[in-house]
């Protein structure tokens, strides 16, 4: 199978800018109407786009004015990074980007993880100023505290801790003593611009670093990929003829700094903003507000779509979902599609940039957060002449500038359609993984590649499905917990599922597939033995023996999560571990 390429035209090297002023400085921006930019979903609280401009500006003179004037003192020449724990709230674009103006990186780092694991990422970013909010300060505190970042450096995002300063506090300085704007800072190509912590799902979270570079050339690309035939949409039916989409994805995850922080200026939207993901709140706000767009990952998704209150919701003024970090089961799109009319479902990194798009289409696009936009992309419809059309229930072509390879493990070129490992090559990776050198090397590759890590397949027109991720082996061959996972979800009785491997009890064959599910109440009401035959029966009809349920079901309340939506399979493995240890050891005293 030859080097596969991208059907889209290349990306520009561009200048060596900085960010900021590359987002800032475009003239559509210069000569955007004002509109409302934030909402605060449960203060209610609104901000304009020229006010927050005039904020982010006013930060950045706070951040890195003397310490004299009342200021930070935090200058790209003391080689210092600042740290982000908090959850969603309306200071935390702003803080990213003033960061960014003063060239200075910025670290998101994720909000839900324990102690213990937040005292490591703060040691291994190098924390030494860190920016709070009040609830995790209360939760955390121990955790910076033992991580080395001096109390009289920790600040507070947006709320009140007595005794400690926040960042209205620091602004409000700006205006009092009437200082001057600082400039934005000069950057190299290899700039840090921002550090972005992996969920860590299948190991420690690793940090990967973006540069200035970075950001410029995967909005280019999404530019180019925007830029196709078709009718541009109608203004949304909303009180500002602009979009208005619900922010709940984490801003630390990958998704959401890209979607509501990195591109948060190219197209005009208005961003609700929740705190943290809970399905409860986010069905009330579509039952009491008009949005037009979502963006969540694909559990996310799972969890709409089978609320008691979803199907109440009214989906008229509703253009589109967008779901990213894994793929989206087939039947779940064509639910969602059936109940609304008007949208599309994307698949990807970020719908804020798409301006003109099909609204019966559906689009797929699979990113990295080393990569910085989506590296697979479902085509719209009608480019390319129609070479190339979407394919339901793969992942797509690939985005302007990145080439790609699928190699078996001895290093030679996979056939088409036969599932091997992904490396891609182009510009956009990011310039490894901070204060990581161990890992760093392993990922790019000696001829300038990068090792992807997932298994992958394509077609001869360049059409490649990166689903086949987290294997594990039974009996020498791969199994994959998402493919399985994919063909529970479709059967009525189940509400979420998860899959993992356990170990075999009574077989030499390794790991075997074992499942959890939540069933829905119409299956409980059944009575949960025979829904659960009806679905080990609708599996091993639909998958191969390999992946049919030899570990057996688990029936449970909830999935565990992160607040991105990534299931925690470790630690589903870890409890069934566990708790078949302690029966071993009671049937040894018997």
């Amino acid at each position: 199978m030859p080097h596969l390429k991208s059907f889209h035209s290349l990306t520009p090297v561009g200048p060596t800018v900085n960010y900021y002023d590359f987002l800032l400085g475009r003239p559509e921006l210069k000569s955007s109407s004002d509109y409302t930019l934030f909402v605060d979903a449960m203060t209610g609280k609104k901000r304009r786009f020229r006010e927050t401009l005039a904020r982010i500006e006013e930060c950045a003179t706070a951040l890195n004015s003397a310490k004299k004037d009342g200021g930070l003192e935090i200058k790209p020449e003391s080689k210092e990074v600042v740290g982000i724990l908090s959850e969603n709230c309306l200071e935390y674009p702003v803080l990213a980007l003033a960061l960014l103006k003063i060239s200075v990186p910025v670290v998101f780092i994720p909000a839900h993880l324990p102690t213990d694991d937040t005292t490591a990422l703060l040691i291994r970013a190098s924390i030494r100023t860190l920016f709070i909010s009040p609830k995790l300060y209360a939760r955390r505190l121990e955790a910076v505290m033992a991580s080395g970042v001096p109390e009289e450096r920790v600040f507070i995002l947006q709320g009140h801790v007595e005794g400690k300063t926040n960042l209205s506090e620091l602004i409000n300085n700006v205006k009092l003593r009437s200082l001057p704007s600082v400039p934005t800072q000069p950057v190299r190509s290899d700039t840090l611009a921002c550090v972005m912590f992996s969920n860590g799902t299948a190991g420690f979270s690793k940090a990967a670093m973006i540069s200035h570079q970075n950001l410029y050339h995967s909005t280019v690309k999404a530019e180019i990929m925007r830029q196709m035939p078709g009718q541009e949409n109608a203004p949304p039916a909303t009180s500002e003829k602009i979009p208005i989409s619900l922010a709940a994805i984490p801003f630390d995850h990958t998704t959401g700094a890209n979607a509501f922080i990195l591109r948060l200026f190219v197209t005009p939207t208005t961003l609700v903003i929740l705190p943290q993901w809970n399905v409860d709140l986010v069905v009330k706000i579509l039952l009491q507000h008009t949005i037009t767009q979502i963006t969540m990952v694909p559990s996310m998704m799972y969890q709409l779509l089978n609320h008691p209150e979803f199907s109440k919701v009214d989906l008229d003024n509703l253009e589109s979902i967008s779901t990213s970090a894994g793929q989206l089961h087939s039947d779940f799109d064509e639910k969602f599609e059936r109940r609304a009319d008007n949208a599309s479902l994307t698949e990807g990194t970020c719908t804020l940039f798409l301006e003109e798009r099909d609204p019966k289409s559906s689009r797929s696009r699979y990113g990295l957060s080393e990569r910085t936009l989506a590296v697979i992309a479902q085509p719209f419809p009608g480019v390319f002449k129609g070479r190339v059309e979407r394919k339901r229930g793969l992942t797509g072509i690939l985005p302007p500038g990145v080439k790609a390879r699928i190699e078996r493990g001895d290093g030679s070129e996979a056939d088409f359609s036969e599932a091997e490992e992904l490396f891609l090559r182009g510009r956009g990776p990011s310039e490894g993984y901070f204060n990581d050198r161990k890992n760093t090397p392993e990922n790019p590759t000696p001829i300038g590649r990068r090792r992807i890590g997932d298994r992958s397949v394509a077609d001869e027109l360049a059409y490649v499905d990166r689903g086949v991720k987290e294997t594990f082996k039974f009996h020498g061959a791969h199994a994959s917990p998402s493919e399985i996972e994919k063909v529970i979800r479709g059967h009525p009785e189940v509400a979420d599922c998860a899959i993992a491997g356990v170990r075999a009890v009574h077989d030499s064959g390794g790991f075997v597939p074992r499942a959890w599910l939540v069933l829905s109440a119409s299956a409980k009401a059944k009575g949960v033995d025979r829904a659960l035959k009806a679905i080990e029966k609708f599996v091993r009809d639909r998958v191969s023996e390999r992946q049919w349920l030899h570990g057996g079901f688990e029936v449970i309340d909830e999935i565990p999560r992160l607040p991105s939506g990534k299931i925690l399979r470790r630690q589903l493995q870890h409890t069934h571990e566990s708790r078949e240890r302690r029966k071993v050891r009671e049937l040894a005293k018997l």
